[in-house]
């Protein structure tokens, strides 16, 4: 089903994380060009986002014309020609999992900036910007992951009429692709640009898993079961699907989502939940339980739906995996959002798979 509004999104919900470190701020920067900045960015995925963000905010130039931009002289250098061909495959994410090289960032970004209209210093100073986001990825990505333990759950919370809805709706899903255990069973472990699927166990960032029946934290209830918070007529009440390709069951309890093969990025399909206000300094906590048929890894943002940046509040890329868990998240808004918040799961890049989320809940605390 899809029940977006017309005018919702779906390139553009580039990930972002939070700021790890000293950056240059945004208040350093002219109201004209500080959209231009690149948000924190840990990961080659979300330096392909943001990369796509830039582009829509220089006026979506074509491919044609950024190669025409390229080439030029940039401070004591020249960036690098940029090939229709081999812009159109960054961009599409279909060299991932391999961050983007330093030459091409540094030349994509420049003939954005230049279809923008921006004059050569400025364009330098944004580009050395974009330079010490791509440095951050491109440590970050050469870095060994820690390991991921699962850890033990409480046996009154594995079984239940949800769990066996998520058995069938995995049952189902296999069924309706074709896909059998055995030597086709191998093909649900690759993405569609024949990369391999990392399994939630080979890493751990953010929350670890929590016992399942820990209370969640207290405080002012910001999203509950379906209509808290009340959306009006805008948008749906419940969680909904940006793509009508995802098969998504709601009721009082969470969602269950079946995910089919053909997203190449994250933000491909993603499961929203809207109308949620936040206030810019105030804390707040999510709490949610994901189980899936098999490893994957999603992402979660906590977001202003208002482009172009989307601003985020709360990024974090979840393992989840076979054993139900429980994750928390504590941050501190970033930007005010009356009512133009966003809790969104980005399950894409993933190949074909169910996952459950359970007792999703948001509340600010002090």
């Amino acid at each position: 089903m899809d029940m977006r509004p017309e005018n919702h999104r779906v390139v553009d919900r580039g990930d972002r994380h939070p700021a790890s470190g000293s950056r240059v701020g945004l208040h350093d920067v002219p109201p004209a060009t500080a959209d231009a900045d690149p948000a924190p960015v840990r990961t080659p995925v979300e330096l392909v986002g943001e990369l796509n963000r830039l582009r829509t905010w220089a006026g979506q130039p074509s491919l044609r014309r950024l190669e025409k931009l390229s080439g030029e002289s940039l401070g004591e250098g020249a960036t690098e020609l940029l090939p229709s061909s081999t812009t159109s495959e960054v961009l599409a994410g279909k060299r991932l999992p391999r961050p983007p090289r330093l030459a091409f960032v540094e030349s994509f970004v420049t003939a954005c900036l230049r279809a923008r209209g921006l004059d050569g210093d400025t364009v330098e100073q944004v580009v050395d910007r974009w330079r010490a986001a791509w440095r951050v990825v491109q440590v970050k990505h050469t870095t060994p992951p820690e390991p991921f333990l699962p850890q033990a759950t409480s046996p009154e919370r594995q079984a239940g009429p949800r769990r066996a809805r998520l058995a069938a709706a995995v049952c189902a899903a296999v069924f309706a692709t074709g896909v059998v255990v055995g030597v086709a069973g191998t093909r649900m472990t690759h993405d569609d640009i024949g990369h391999p699927v990392t399994p939630a166990t080979g890493r751990t960032r953010g929350a670890v898993c929590r016992p399942l029946d820990q209370p969640h934290a207290t405080g002012a209830l910001i999203m509950g079961a379906p209509g808290t918070p009340p959306t009006g007529e805008e948008y749906p009440r419940d969680w909904w699907a940006n793509v009508p390709d995802v098969e998504l069951v709601t009721d009082t309890d969470g969602f269950t989502a079946v995910v089919p093969r053909g997203f190449t990025l994250p933000w491909q399909a993603i499961v929203i939940r809207s109308a949620i206000t936040l206030t810019a300094g105030h804390h707040y906590s999510l709490d949610f339980v994901a189980t899936a048929n098999r490893p994957v890894d999603i992402h979660v943002r906590v977001q202003d739906k208002t482009p172009p940046r989307y601003q985020p509040s709360l990024v974090e890329s979840v393992p989840v995996g076979i054993t139900p868990c429980r994750r928390t998240y504590n941050f501190t808004a970033g930007a005010t959002s009356e009512t133009t918040g966003e809790v969104t799961f980005q399950l894409g890049a993933q190949g074909a798979y169910t996952i459950m989320v359970e007792d999703p809940i948001l509340v600010e605390i002090k």
